[in-house]
């Protein structure tokens, strides 16, 4: 982990360098971008994460897969829509160029400090390998680019909050590193276990953000129990077979259990009022499936996150520069990409050490 903590802020300092010491940006397109970039760097292969026309390759062919999802094209699996054929040929494309570079390594006989890398000395065959990258970009990207813009854009309205995660992240740097370097070089000298285990402070803001942001509602399918019996709860029986929803907004939104659900109140956890009712916090599942890359997730965002309030002073704008002082809703109707109803961009200045 703390090699790949080297590499992930080192792709993280190339980003940082393309935005200069200030401007604007759009965290739903440039935080997605970082996201997606360390994403490449932990699940697929070097050829790729190294060279930065093929990682916005790669992206573009990813977003046109997602886009090529909707509930239309769920109903109408026969009719050969312009996105559906898009998504079909960046699929191929996507299979490709991940084959091109597994068998060019293997041509070679070269190996790379990788996952693919990891997979192929597994034993396992080209096709497995594409398919794990393929799904792991599909289960790493969405939610981890949704809650690390949303964070930046609450801490950038909230002061409060963000001189605690500030103060928190500067004792940490102060305890654990020789404060030389630059400060992702200082930041990858941080033991795993700090990223893990010791960063409360923005443990409570990620959870209030994944409370307040997601979306959608959790599906599982009823298998058939032992006894042969349907599943009944509530007066209500449920055969085999059966897929149940469970909205996340009516229990993160409830007022019974999150008074105020509407305000952004990361105290609310300390507080312990996701304990009033089980499993009143969905933000990684619960049950026997949650989240398998959990852990990957929350460094990602606490590893972006780090980097630019230690970097860059910021605030949020609207549209016209002006500042923004409450944010938005987000759009739920958009899953893969909740920006603000109305847009909200990031100004930022460097901080001159």
């Amino acid at each position: 982990m703390a090699r790949n903590l080297t590499l992930m802020f080192q792709d993280l300092d190339q980003i940082t360098e393309r935005w200069a010491g200030n401007g604007q940006f759009d965290p739903s397109n440039d935080i997605y971008n970082a996201v997606f970039q360390l994403t490449i760097r932990a699940t697929s292969c070097r050829e790729i994460a190294d060279d930065p026309v093929a990682v916005k390759r790669v992206a573009q062919l990813y977003w046109d897969m997602e886009n090529g999802v909707s509930a239309a094209s769920r109903l109408l699996t026969w009719f050969p829509s312009t996105v559906r054929k898009r998504k079909q040929q960046a699929t191929a494309d996507l299979c490709l160029l991940l084959k091109g570079a597994i068998d060019k390594r293997k041509e070679e006989g070269r190996r790379e400090d990788d996952s693919v890398q990891v997979l192929l000395d597994e034993g396992d065959g080209v096709n497995d390998v594409i398919q794990f990258v393929m799904r792991a970009l599909f289960a790493g990207i969405i939610n981890t680019g949704i809650m690390s813009s949303w964070l930046l854009l609450f801490l950038a309205v909230n002061p409060e909050w963000k001189t605690k995660v500030l103060a928190e992240l500067r004792e940490f740097v102060s305890k654990y590193t020789d404060s030389t370097g630059s400060m992702s070089s200082q930041l990858a000298q941080l033991p795993p276990q700090v990223w893990e285990e010791e960063m409360a402070v923005i443990d409570l803001c990620l959870r209030e953000t994944i409370r307040f942001v997601m979306s959608g509602s959790l599906l599982r399918r009823v298998l058939p129990a032992q006894d042969g019996e349907d599943m009944s709860f509530e007066g209500h029986k449920a055969s085999p077979g059966t897929f149940l929803a469970y909205s996340v907004n009516s229990v993160h939104h409830d007022p019974e259990i999150y008074p105020d659900p509407y305000k952004w109140d990361p105290s609310r956890f300390s507080r312990g009022e996701d304990k009033r009712q089980h499993w009143a916090f969905l933000g990684w599942g619960v049950g026997r499936h949650p989240c398998t890359g959990m852990r990957f997730a929350k460094l990602e965002i606490k590893v972006i996150l780090a980097l630019f309030l230690l970097k860059y002073d910021y605030s949020a704008v609207d549209a016209t520069g002006l500042s923004v002082n409450t944010l938005p809703e987000p759009d739920r109707d958009n899953l893969s990409k909740p920006r603000p109803m109305k847009p909200v961009f990031i100004k930022y200045q460097s901080i001159v050490a």
